[in-house]
């Protein structure tokens, strides 16, 4: 029984390890993207994007281990199968009953994994993203300007667009500064350029400024010769605070915290947290079922149909965490429900040929 263990396992655990790799890879690539896409474009600086995705990585693994269970086991048991191991396995004595308790051995090794990371992990990696953010988010945005690109600074058509030759070695003072700027309303736009430009605060008022120096403004209609110019010695500009509002619940919330409130949006989360790590065994009874293939038909005949649970599953937990959310499913029944409809599907599909049989009348003869 001990060599069964460590031979299933060790296949199990082998393409986990690949699978997880991969899936990671896929995962992170979008969301390292976007964070990308904010850097370049001045919104958070390039320094931080390593430390964020740092801490995001538990968020990522608590939602890619089950399925890289789900599909470790399916990959492994369908070779098995088609190998005709699974065949010598079942005649040396070994029962289903017993392959599932040897599974389930990986399958509640990952449900720990994931449960630390859901209920501690990725909350407390969700904080120090949530800091991070909010620091940039405090700076200017000219505070997080790239030299030799051109950024835009607001939104929609007034936006505001800059361009900085180079910075100075304590990254202080820019050099050569470009601005355009379009007003609407007026159908007017504003050029600025300067010989240099540094931030300034004012303690009095707390506001901030980005001051130009030795440099010109051009306000005008585009299309039209009636241009203002202006020199100057010294010219500020006003910059607006950003935006610090956060939403109050989110995965930054403590899981110690949840238990103990009574809101139905604190509920569905914990809740959430919690099916993470029971999601992984019920997988795993699910993987054993729809694993067993025939060697005609192939190792991955049964992959779309699993990879269709297995959305199906995922796609009701989801669900019914926004129905609890909104109090349209009591909080009792919850996504609890879920779990206990797919492990009695799972089985019904491990035993469902023996019930049948048991339950089919039993034929007398005279």
């Amino acid at each position: 029984m001990w060599v069964l263990f460590r031979y299933l396992n060790r296949q199990i655990l082998t393409s986990l390890f690949g699978l997880t790799f991969l899936l990671l890879f896929v995962f992170t690539s979008t969301r390292f993207a976007q964070y990308l896409t904010e850097a370049a474009t001045g919104q958070i600086s390039a320094d931080v994007l390593a430390p964020i995705m740092a801490y995001r990585l538990p968020g990522f693994l608590q939602l890619i281990l089950p399925l890289a269970l789900f599909l470790s086991i399916l990959l492994s048991y369908g070779r098995m199968y088609l190998d005709a191991e699974m065949t010598a396995i079942f005649a040396s004595g070994v029962s289903k009953s017993r392959l599932v308790a040897v599974t389930m051995g990986s399958g509640f090794a990952i449900a720990l994994v994931v449960g630390s990371m859901s209920l501690y992990l990725n909350p407390l990696g969700r904080q120090q993203t949530e800091r991070i953010l909010l620091e940039q988010a405090k700076r200017s945005r000219f505070e997080l300007v790239t030299p030799g690109r051109f950024q835009r600074f607001s939104e929609g058509e007034d936006g505001r667009v800059s361009y900085v030759e180079s910075l100075s070695n304590d990254d202080r003072e820019m050099r050569n500064v470009f601005m355009a700027e379009t007003d609407k309303e007026k159908g007017q736009t504003a050029v600025l350029t300067g010989e240099s430009g540094h931030l300034f605060y004012d303690a009095a008022t707390g506001n901030r400024f980005l001051v130009i120096n030795n440099g010109a403004r051009y306000v005008g209609t585009p299309g039209q010769a009636d241009y203002r110019s202006v020199t100057f010695d010294t010219y500020g500009i006003r910059l607006d605070e950003p935006s610090l509002e956060r939403e109050a619940f989110d995965e930054t919330i403590p899981t110690a915290t949840l238990w103990r409130s009574d809101s139905p949006k604190a509920s569905a989360l914990l809740q959430w947290r919690l099916s993470l790590p029971m999601l992984a065994p019920i997988v795993a009874l699910l993987a054993v079922s729809l694993s067993r293939v025939n060697p005609r038909q192939g190792r991955f005949h049964r992959l779309l149909t699993a990879l269709l649970v297995y959305v199906s599953y995922l796609g009701l937990l989801i669900y019914c965490k926004k129905a609890v959310a909104k109090q349209s499913l009591p909080e009792w029944l919850g996504l609890w429900s879920v779990h206990v409809a797919y492990f009695c599907f799972g089985l019904l599909l491990l035993y469902g040929q023996e019930i049948r049989l048991r339950l089919q009348p039993r034929s007398s003869t005279p």
